[in-house]
């Protein structure tokens, strides 16, 4: 959306750019895989699989930046030398990612607990149906 404004094209093949691409097809194909199955569990074995594959990208997508000098400007938060970024800026955005990482674990606590307690519903329900049977 603003690379044609800025770059004078809408995609350039840039380090960043496409290593972010292979991480979105890697998504999306996890997404897929975890409905082409209808086991869960083997389901789960695949998808946990290309996700460890899909994590190897993430260094990529971080150091892309300094390993090839594109459109990107490098790294100006986490650099050796300290931050490149003023603190009006940096401090906000230190603030905020705190928030959303504890926003995100709260979430994931959330979604945890509902899974428990969907498989605990689900096996009393189980349980029922099999002394319902057995009567």
């Amino acid at each position: 959306l603003w690379g044609r404004p800025t770059w004078g094209t809408f995609w350039e093949w840039d380090g960043r750019m496409t290593s972010t691409l292979v991480l979105l097809l890697i998504y999306l194909g996890i997404i897929a895989l975890w409905r082409a199955f209808d086991d869960q569990l083997k389901a789960g074995r695949i998808v946990a699989i290309v996700t460890l594959v899909g994590a190897l990208n993430i260094p990529v997508i971080k150091f892309s930046v300094d390993w090839w000098n594109t459109l990107h400007q490098p790294a100006s938060v986490f650099t050796a030398s300290g931050p490149k970024m003023p603190a009006s800026i940096l401090t906000p955005l230190l603030v905020m990612m705190l928030a959303f990482t504890l926003l995100f674990a709260l979430l994931q606590v959330v979604r945890m607990r509902t899974e428990i307690l969907r498989r605990r519903a689900e096996t009393l329900s189980r349980q029922a149906a099999l002394q319902g049977a057995a009567k």
